[in-house]
């Protein structure tokens, strides 16, 4: 059979006769399922062909059990390539095969390639340009869309449409630079073959960079040689290797760990040289592309409105590319995100003074939609740039504050007081917020809100408001929730009781700790635990498990195994991401029916309502029901019947857009950029006299001598101390 002349071919291999002779050895190692190595080595086979093979070797390297593992047709489709294969021996690490592989090179230069790397578009030929750039060259990289130093954000998570032009952008407005890196690293390394020599017979580091799931990624540092970004080539990848992680991995070096080059990168981070190009490239994959483009518009304050707009342009990122646009301090500008990720290259533009640069920027580009998610922070200038683009205008009322100012609708005790109260009865007002939603209304082609209740609450006090319901993208995301499961409650084992989030008054932060207090007093086998934070100390009744992020949050619930998750909110929500984590856990619920919470619940097993203005004896003697009940349960098998979510965003959001007609974009050339573009790895405000104030309140209300003097002030008055120096949320 093939497949054993194969194996025996590739065994007999020596890595020495295999390289000799060759003027560019690429290097490949093989990893991944069958159809993702079919894929890429169709795709070298492919990427290649514009690349003189006669002065060329590719070896592909591979795990001892991976040939005998593989199908005949894998085997047959390596063999056609006409490429050689290199087995590395067993309990041989791949970065240790990977370096007898390059010692073994006698002349020429090298290719390190991850397999998910496509090498389409005269890759190879601009590293081997910027390789003979000039004197000294040792290793080149290009931009890639793979997380790490020279990972470009927008292309780690955007749809193919827009990804497969990156390559063509690259070369098309950054020809010919290169930019001086401190050692190299990504997906796609090129080695001269001087590099090669001196590696050989000096000390150099050599290691694997991002791996797992998403591919490889090298890493090289050779002292004594020059390392370049060729900004004009781009390796597009099978997998991103996660922005998240890599924003994460890419602050931690920007802090300078130890000495060598990572003192090197941390400061050349801080004046992230790349940026420029980096967002020229980008700027110009998206307007290739000939998606439609959606301005999204929202405050700078995270929360559930930030995670709503990261799924809503994931889900529809297939039919339009989404810019994200956010206030800056002090309402002093605006900064345009090029994607929706945290660690997006940016464009801050200043109001009043740069209005007319915003608008011609988002003409620009294409905008043929605006959606606002949230007016806060922003100067009133923006409204009038936004209005001189004439594209139709979405809305989404994430909360209450078109009605006077209040966003959760309560009074001054923190508890809700409808949505028809009197002027100034609401605790939290602003008028401004308020004009400039009602203004949006009225201008909007479309208004959504994410529950039926509030649709109807919205409607008892604005009669004429025309808006439409549709659940947030995380439903359609998630599918049907399943059936809740009980954790076993046995004998003397108290009742695990968990809130989720930043508690604050309106979410029930002093019900949980007078409910937690009153338990121990009594002696009642119920334990109760916070993940996430509260406004204000809870007192010893409740363990606190600390903050915790989104894609962590389901572990937590495993791993905490609470009986019962509570929402002791007082005030009406119109969504509640902790609720969607509680149901996709499959977690037993008790909640206070008011707000979109009963009618996410309905009809669901182990789940318990109680009005939202119970009493703490109230609430205590509904959780003294549920342990009896679930210490009975005998765990029949639950169903619960649910509607099907409905694909709005993912299927009707942005359908029907068309995309703009482009104007010429000499605007968008280095002094354009040079003036408006922003690294994420460069914070765009620095924290005021205001900020540092509050850091130091909240350090001295954490010391135990003043939390007891602390605790007399009125929370009220804390609340407006608060405000008065940040209207962030604490966490």
């Amino acid at each position: 059979m093939a497949s054993s002349y194969q194996v025996e071919s590739a065994s007999a291999q020596d890595v020495s006769t295999v390289l000799q002779d060759s003027v560019l050895t690429v290097i490949v190692p093989l990893w991944g399922e069958e159809a993702q190595i079919i894929r890429c080595v169709e795709g070298f086979r492919l990427g290649l062909e514009g690349t003189a093979r006669s002065s060329m070797e590719v070896v592909l390297e591979y795990g001892a059990s991976s040939w005998g593992g593989w199908s005949e047709d894998l085997q047959q489709a390596i063999m056609s390539t006409g490429f050689r294969l290199v087995e590395r021996k067993k309990g041989v690490e791949v970065v240790e095969s990977l370096r007898s592989i390059l010692m073994a090179v006698e002349e020429g230069d090298v290719l390190l390639l991850d397999a998910g790397v496509d090498c389409a578009g005269g890759l190879v030929n601009r590293l081997r340009i910027a390789a003979r750039s000039r004197f000294g060259v040792g290793v080149v990289v290009p931009f890639s869309s793979r997380a790490g130093l020279y990972g470009v954000p927008a292309a780690l998570s955007c749809d193919s449409n827009v990804s497969s032009r990156f390559g063509a952008a690259a070369a098309e407005v950054n020809a010919g630079v290169h930019l001086e890196v401190p050692l190299g690293m990504g997906p796609c390394l090129f080695l001269t073959g001087q590099c090669i020599n001196l590696m050989k017979g000096a000390d150099f580091s050599f290691s694997l960079g991002y791996g797992g799931e998403s591919g490889l990624g090298f890493q090289v540092h050779v002292p004594g040689l020059l390392h370049l970004l060729a900004c004009d080539a781009f390796a597009g990848c099978l997998g991103s290797g996660g922005i998240d992680r890599g924003g994460r991995l890419t602050l931690e070096w920007m802090g300078g760990r130890a000495g060598g080059p990572d003192v090197d990168v941390a400061r050349w981070l801080r004046f992230d040289p790349a940026c420029i190009p980096r967002i020229a490239l980008t700027l110009q994959a998206i307007r290739s592309a000939g998606l439609p483009v959606i301005l999204q518009v929202l405050h700078r304050i995270g929360g559930g409105v930030e995670r709503h707009v990261k799924e809503l342009v994931g889900v529809s990122c297939s039919r339009a590319w989404s810019l994200v646009m956010r206030p800056m301090a002090g309402r002093r500008g605006v900064s345009i995100a090029l994607d929706a990720s945290e660690w997006s290259d940016r464009l801050v533009f200043k109001l009043p003074d740069e209005s007319k640069e915003l608008t011609a920027f988002l003409r620009g580009m294409g905008v043929c939609r605006i959606h606002v998610h949230h007016a806060l922070g922003f100067h009133p200038s923006v409204w009038g740039c936004l209005g001189d683009l004439g594209v139709d205008l979405d809305l989404t009322l994430h909360d209450y504050t078109i009605i006077q100012g209040s966003p959760t609708l309560t009074g001054r005790q923190g508890g809700y007081i409808g949505a028809a109260a009197p002027v100034g009865a609401y605790e939290m007002i602003d008028a401004e917020q308020s004009t400039v939603l009602r203004a949006l209304v009225a201008r909007s082609a479309r208004c959504f809100v994410p529950s039926e209740d509030m649709k109807r609450r919205l409607q008892e006090s604005l009669p004429s408001l025309v808006c439409s319901y549709h659940a947030h993208p995380d439903r359609e995301i998630f599918g049907a929730y399943p059936a809740p499961v009980a954790p076993r409650l046995s004998g003397g084992e108290p009742l695990r009781v968990l809130c989720l989030g930043a508690l604050g008054r309106e979410k029930g932060m002093e019900v949980l700790r007078d409910v937690a207090l009153l338990a121990r007093g009594r002696k009642l086998p119920i334990s109760f635990m916070l993940l996430g934070s509260a406004h204000m100390p809870l007192g010893g009744g409740v363990q606190l498990l600390g903050k915790y992020s989104d894609s962590e949050l389901a572990e937590l619930l495993e791993r905490h195994r609470p009986h019962v998750v509570w929402f002791p909110v007082r005030c009406p929500e119109t969504w509640s991401y902790t609720l969607s984590a509680a149901l996709e856990a499959g977690l037993p619920i008790l909640a206070s029916a008011i707000g979109a919470l009963p009618e996410r619940l309905q009809g669901r097993p182990l789940t318990w309502l109680s009005a939202h203005d119970a009493s703490t004896e109230d609430w205590l003697e509904k959780l003294a029901k549920i342990d009896k009940c679930l210490r009975e349960l005998e765990r029949p098998p639950l169903s619960w019947l649910q509607e099907e979510p409905q694909p709005f965003y993912r299927e009707c959001y942005a359908a029907n857009l068309t995309a703009s007609c482009l104007p010429p974009v000499a605007m968008f050339g280095s002094g354009f950029l040079g003036r408006h573009g922003r690294s994420p790895w460069v914070p765009l405000d620095q924290s005021g006299w205001r900020r540092k104030l509050l850091l130091i309140a909240l350090r001295a209300r954490a010391w135990a001598p003043l939390a007891g003097l602390l605790s007399c002030v009125p929370y009220n008055m804390q609340r407006r101390i608060k405000r008065f120096l940040s209207v962030e949320p604490l966490h």
